[in-house]
């Protein structure tokens, strides 16, 4: 028989995830995780997963971060100059230091990655720039990163990868 959740009882969820990792939850976490009650149910409850982080008096973490694109562009210019050219997508995956912002915050703050390069002066990679030995770390580094996503999500551990 299926379990009939009011809106207090999410919220008690909510705030008791939280409580046990202390951050806020992130909805594709609550799915991998199979907490009940589920995402979906949660969204039509309240309209989306962030209404219900905020009525549970938490504030949703977002990927539209207020970070000023200047110190956006600048970051991404280091990151550029570490590597020796401009990084490509699997690297701002897997790679970036943790002071650059992710792909995903580029890409809604520029309306794309390509963009946010351009706009830092940056020239877009091309899959020749780079050295055949260097993709095949990049390569390797994602699949690592790949793998351990899916470890977290298998145990439940609390990490931000």
């Amino acid at each position: 028989m299926k379990k009939i959740y009011s809106k207090e009882m999410m919220i008690d969820a909510i705030l008791k995830n939280y409580n046990e990792t202390g951050r806020i939850p992130q909805q594709e976490e609550w799915n991998a995780s199979n907490r009940h009650p589920c995402r979906e149910l949660i969204h039509r409850s309240f309209g989306s997963f962030n209404n219900a982080i905020t009525a549970a008096g938490l504030i949703p973490r977002t990927y539209w971060v207020s970070i000023p694109k200047d110190i956006m562009i600048e970051r991404l210019r280091v990151f550029a100059k570490k590597l020796g050219r401009s990084p490509c997508v699997q690297e701002m995956d897997c790679l970036r230091p943790s002071n650059v912002p992710c792909r995903k915050t580029y890409e809604v703050t520029f309306g794309g990655f390509k963009k946010a390069l351009l706009a830092a002066g940056l020239k877009p990679p091309e899959y020749d720039d780079i050295d055949p030995s260097e993709r095949d770390t990049i390569l390797f580094a994602l699949r690592i990163h790949r793998f351990i996503k899916r470890l977290i999500n298998l145990f439940k551990i609390d990490s931000h990868f």
